[in-house]
């Protein structure tokens, strides 16, 4: 009988042997897979992280590249709208600026274009001008005021008989 205890406490101490390397090998086994997820879940804020990132440097890019597409479409409609205003515009309104300009700027721009033609025309309509404000003047103050001293003028053709052909406007 001793040898039938004896076997039978080897086989429960090997039996409880085994039992306690299975316990050890299921709690080591949980402890990684809880290690495991731990894992993971950090694995995946990280990513979740990483990915808002990226979206707001994505968008960040995006609008910086709207921005720049914007100043570029603003550009190239400002010399668009320049262009077509120059197109429709242009004669008139270079018509307009040598109407506008000064005497002294006309008598520049006439000399320096050599146009000889252009200098008859403005001093015949200076001295338009001067008679016009001479007559002004006279009926204003009265003919005796006006004329204390008598002032000799060159009286030059009219304009409409200019070399031109026509009288210009101011």
């Amino acid at each position: 009988m001793q040898t039938a205890t004896i076997r039978r406490e080897i086989r429960t101490r090997r039996a409880e042997k085994q039992i306690n390397m299975l316990m050890h090998s299921t709690q080591s086994m949980h402890e990684q897979i809880v290690h495991g997820e731990e894992l993971r879940r950090l694995q995946q804020e990280a990513i979740r992280m990483l990915w808002d990132e990226v979206k707001a440097l994505t968008a960040e890019k995006d609008r910086v590249t709207l921005r720049e597409q914007n100043k570029a479409a603003v550009v190239i409609q400002r010399y668009w709208r320049g262009y077509a205003a120059r197109k429709v515009w242009g004669p008139a309104l270079r018509h307009r600026l040598l109407d506008n300009m000064s005497g002294v700027q006309r008598l520049r721009a006439a000399v320096h274009a050599g146009n000889t033609t252009a200098l008859v025309e403005l001093c015949l309509h200076l001295q338009d001008q001067v008679d016009s404000l001479n007559t002004a003047m006279t009926k204003v103050t009265g003919p005796e005021a006006w004329n204390t001293s008598p002032v000799q003028t060159q009286q030059y053709p009219s304009a409409s008989n200019s070399p031109a052909g026509k009288k210009s406007s101011p």
